[in-house]
């Protein structure tokens, strides 16, 4: 992702790829994942992580 702040309010046909990536993530709440909180750690810290791909 650019250096642009992630706007969850980004219709998904308009976003990037890392941008749906970011999205996907978000909404996430499984056993102990906590989309939200994980994206905000991810989006904190933009210096230690090269790129986000869900699988």
């Amino acid at each position: 992702m650019t250096a642009h702040e992630f706007n969850p309010d980004k219709s998904l046909r308009d976003a990037t790829t890392q941008e749906i990536q970011f999205e996907l993530l978000r909404r996430t709440q499984r056993n102990a994942l906590d989309g939200e909180k994980v994206l905000a750690t991810l989006l904190e810290h933009r210096d230690l992580r090269l790129s986000l791909m869900l699988l």
